[in-house]
C-alpha cells in the first residue's frame, strides 16, 4: 500500500448543505489539510532544503512550523502535547500533522 492511501484529505468532503459557523471552520480546515497534502506530495530533497531567500525558512521548516501550529490548535482542542523530537524527517513530521 502507498503511504499516502493511509493519509487523509485525499480529497475534500462533499459541501455541507447548512451554512454554519461549524462547517464553514470544518470547511476551511479540510481545504488547508487537502491543498498543504498534495503540495508536499513526493518533494525531492532539493524542494525540502529550498530556501527561496537567505533570511526565509526553508520549506523543511515551513513544514516543521506547521507541525506546531497543528499541534498547538489540538492542544486548545483538548489533545495531547505531540512529540516532535521523536519525528526524524520531513515525512514523519508531514504525516503526523495531517493525521493529528
Amino acid at each position: 500500500m502507498d503511504r499516502n492511501q493511509e493519509l487523509p484529505f485525499e480529497d475534500i468532503s462533499k459541501t455541507p448543505t447548512e451554512l454554519t459557523a461549524t462547517n464553514i471552520l470544518l470547511r476551511v480546515v479540510e481545504g488547508l489539510a487537502f491543498r498543504y497534502r498534495w503540495a508536499t506530495e513526493n518533494l525531492s530533497e532539493d524542494d525540502i532544503k529550498f530556501r527561496p531567500h537567505s533570511t526565509s525558512m526553508s520549506i523543511e521548516e515551513v513544514n516543521s512550523h506547521i507541525f506546531d501550529l497543528v499541534d498547538s490548535t489540538f492542544r486548545v482542542f483538548g489533545g495531547e502535547k505531540q512529540n516532535k523530537d521523536s519525528l526524524n524527517s520531513f515525512q514523519q513530521i508531514r504525516m503526523k500533522s495531517l493525521l493529528v
